[in-house]
């Protein structure tokens, strides 16, 4: 068996491997693109075991992988895997710690982590985005108190709507104010207008996922807990309550 293993970031990637009977080869790294995957990928035996590790960010290496008829012999290893508390630590040595502990997988398994299926990387995804404008949304409203306390007024109802936004055209304002009021407003109505949105269109989506992986994603294999399928809503900034509808 030949044992292959990759350090997946950003930049580039680090390749390493052992042929049978030999010792460890460096390859020449390649840039974290779809294409130069691909085409690294062909020049590999068909026989080869690869193993990745790789952050959710990366998750087009292992599509590639699915693509390429290898994801059968794919690994993504968990960063635990390699030894990362290791006070010596670079992408070129745990790529070579990862291609040996590989070539021993056999006796030593890798601790593996769970590769979620295209429907629920595609309902990640979705809360992703929703939880970044959810962020924005609370940030708008702070930035808009924040004003207000900077000109000492405390409005005694929401400023948020009509009557609480006509309440402070007439306050004592800087000339900068009102410029700023304006535009965090309107700021505010488009991202309140795109949570509501985007809420109905994932609910939508888990709704039309099969049950119960919708819920609680998939069981890792290598542990007894659960993972779970999108982040807590207080990351949000949001009251917590259901996440994805059962």
């Amino acid at each position: 068996m030949m044992a292959v293993a990759s350090d997946v970031h950003k930049g580039r990637c680090w390749m390493a491997m052992i042929p049978p009977g030999e010792e460890v080869k460096m390859l020449e790294p390649i840039e974290c693109m779809r294409e130069a995957w691909r085409q690294r990928l062909a020049e590999l035996p068909p026989e080869a075991e690869i193993a990745l590790e790789v952050s959710p960010s990366r998750y087009f290496v292992m599509s590639v992988l699915e693509e390429a008829g290898g994801w059968e012999r794919a690994h993504w290893v968990h960063t635990t895997g390699i030894d990362s508390l290791r006070k010596q630590r670079s992408d070129r040595l745990d790529t070579r710690r990862l291609v040996k502990k590989r070539a021993v997988h056999d006796v030593e398994p890798l601790p593996e982590a769970w590769f979620p299926p295209p429907p629920i990387r595609a309902l990640r995804l979705r809360a992703r985005q929703r939880c970044g404008m959810a962020r924005q949304w609370a940030q708008t409203k702070n930035r808009v108190n924040s004003l207000l306390e900077m000109h000492g007024l405390r409005p005694q109802r929401c400023v948020f709507t009509a009557k609480g936004r006509a309440w402070i055209q007439p306050q004592a304002l800087s000339s900068a104010a009102p410029w700023c009021f304006e535009r965090m407003f309107r700021r505010y109505d488009f991202l309140s207008a795109e949570r509501e949105t985007s809420e109905a269109e994932r609910l939508a989506a888990a709704a039309a996922f099969p049950q119960p992986e919708v819920a609680m994603g998939k069981p890792n294999p290598n542990r007894d807990e659960e993972l779970p399928l999108e982040p807590p809503p207080e990351a949000c900034g949001e009251t917590p309550g259901v996440i994805l509808q059962r």
